[in-house]
């Protein structure tokens, strides 16, 4: 996957995440990812 740091915001991460995280027959039941554990990854 290329790197999409400079081109999606730290919200728009987050829902990529989440998305990810519960699609595809995942169940995941920890917190959604948020704007904030996004920036502190980064």
């Amino acid at each position: 996957m290329p790197p999409l740091g400079a081109l999606l915001d730290d919200q728009q991460v987050a829902d990529v995440v989440n998305y990810i995280r519960t699609a595809f027959g995942n169940a995941f039941a920890d917190p959604a990812a948020t704007p904030e554990m996004v920036s502190a990854a980064r």
